[in-house]
């Protein structure tokens, strides 16, 4: 009877052995996901990855290992980074195990940030399971392909332009001159662009659709952000986007529609407003490769034929040279008001 017992347990080890080598591993579901895909320099993100046990059996021994792309830094506390997180020359590592009941889950989740601008994924994950006596273990990598655009720093120092007029250090400031209410010379329906004090009410009342007022005004409140990207200079080129995306949050912010012109892959950005509008800029300059694809002249040729005529001009330059000084004259020939200039070259502005 004593033999019986023995071959039997026997027998249910070498089964659950068996089934631990060829099923645990199937058994074991790892999902992955971040919170953003957009974000900025040191913005804090959180990176998230969840473990289920689908199995009938406990998984004694799992261990998870995820290697950080170059570029990302945990953000947690220092005896959560000294606990989990290894640096090693490759980067950082987090590194964690778990013992899991059947249909049991896991959710762990790691804060970290990416310290420059471009296009990344978290990094890679590796999953490693024990079989049921311990004596052998499996190995399976899982790349995590989500990617994540870091778009460019904000300028922290950037002389401030305000677009009701006024001088401020070494830019020039436009001034945009508002609409005259009391002058009104016609109605078109709203387009969400609008602020709401400019919907009339008693139209709306009247079509059963939302209309604003058409009033008139001297000049167009409208801006143009142009941005010449050709220089050899990869400081230069990077404060440039960072320029770019610092004019065009300050246009969000005071609600004064814009649109951006580039000779560079950021390309053109229809006029408008909206987080919509700001988003599509802010990942074009996180995906971008500072590289001029045509001459800046041909642009602004372009442009001056165009309907753009006339509008409030904020012009991005590597530097100043007499070809600026050039472009300068062209521009405020054909603009609204005299023209906003920036810099690329930070000792420059």
């Amino acid at each position: 009877m004593t033999g019986f017992i023995v071959l039997a347990v026997v027998l249910a080890v070498l089964f659950l052995e068996f089934y631990s080598l060829k099923r645990a591993p199937e058994r074991l579901r790892a999902d992955f996901s971040c919170d953003l895909s957009l974000a900025e320099p040191d913005e804090v993100l959180a990176f998230t990855f969840t473990l289920r046990n689908t199995s009938r059996l406990p998984q004694l021994f799992i261990s998870a290992s995820v290697y950080f792309e170059d570029g990302i830094s945990v953000r947690e506390s220092e005896e959560y980074l000294a606990k989990y997180v290894e640096r090693t020359a490759a980067g950082l590592s987090f590194s964690r195990r778990y013992f899991l009941l059947p249909h049991r889950s896991v959710t762990e989740t790691i804060h970290f940030s990416i310290d420059r601008r471009g296009i990344f994924t978290v990094g890679k994950c590796y999953l490693e399971t024990g079989d049921f006596l311990g004596l052998k273990s499996v190995v399976r990598d899982y790349p995590l392909e989500d990617q994540i655009v870091c778009t460019a720093r904000l300028v922290p120092d950037l002389s401030p332009f305000e677009p009701l007029g006024g001088s401020d250090g070494d830019f020039s400031v436009q001034r945009f001159i508002f609409e005259d209410p009391t002058l009104i010379y016609g109605y078109r329906d709203y387009t969400g662009r609008e602020p709401m004090k400019q919907i009339s009410w008693k139209a709306t009342a009247r079509t059963r659709r939302l209309i604003v007022r058409e009033e008139d005004h001297t000049l167009d409140r409208n801006a143009v952000v142009l941005a010449d990207l050709r220089t050899d200079q990869p400081n230069t080129l990077e404060h440039t986007l960072e320029l770019i995306r610092t004019v065009c949050e300050t246009l969000e912010e005071k609600r004064i529609p814009y649109a951006l012109f580039t000779n560079s892959d950021l390309g053109e950005v229809p006029e408008g407003l909206g987080r919509q509008h700001i988003h599509l800029i802010q990942r074009r300059i996180g995906l971008s490769r500072p590289v001029a694809y045509f001459r800046f002249e041909e642009l602004l040729g372009r442009i001056l034929q165009s309907s753009m005529r006339d509008r409030n001009y904020i012009l991005i330059t590597p530097g100043k040279s007499e070809e600026t000084e050039l472009l300068l004259s062209l521009l405020d020939r054909s603009a609204a008001a005299e023209t906003t200039v920036f810099y690329g070259k930070e000792e420059a502005s």
